[in-house]
């Protein structure tokens, strides 16, 4: 069983309560300097918010169908790299910030590998939108199903 949750910790407060589950959770997203998700099992996520409740730390589970940023994604990444392979990358004719690299992609590199590796590394979302900030863009907005990115775009 695999989930995600999300929490308004800095990602150096939630590593170390992840120590306890070495292998078993991850940080899979740093969303903004207060605001990480921690992703892997589903027993061993619960047993962390737990943990978080009783020191008085706001979190909550985000409803996913998998595990996505942890080690739960290596069973797919073959057939996801064998599916994607087809894809032939260009360069961006607008500007491309990624998740993956916390930056602005100039060169033709949304491969089948960077897919895979998008996949299964941690979001540097914080990382991309302050790239985006000082590059002069001023109007975020966040288009998905969750809503988490909204609250860290303001912090």
């Amino acid at each position: 069983a695999m989930t995600e949750t999300m929490s308004p910790c800095p990602a150096e407060e939630i590593e170390p309560r992840l120590r306890r589950w070495e292998g078993r959770l991850v940080v899979a997203a740093h969303n903004g300097p207060r605001s990480v998700i921690v992703s892997g099992d589903r027993d061993a996520a619960a047993e962390l918010l737990d943990g978080l409740a009783a020191d008085a730390v706001h979190a909550r589970r985000i409803a996913v169908g998998l595990a996505a940023h942890s080690p739960h994604i290596d069973a797919i990444i073959p057939r996801m790299r064998a599916d994607l392979a087809p894809i032939r990358p260009r360069t961006p004719r607008l500007p491309y910030y990624s998740g993956l690299t916390g930056g602005r992609l100039d060169a033709p590199v949304l491969d089948a590998d960077y897919w895979c590796r998008n996949l299964r590394n941690p979001v540097r979302f914080h990382q991309a939108a302050g790239a985006l900030l000082r590059d002069g863009h001023g109007v975020l907005l966040e288009v998905s199903p969750h809503t988490v990115l909204t609250s860290a775009l303001t912090d």
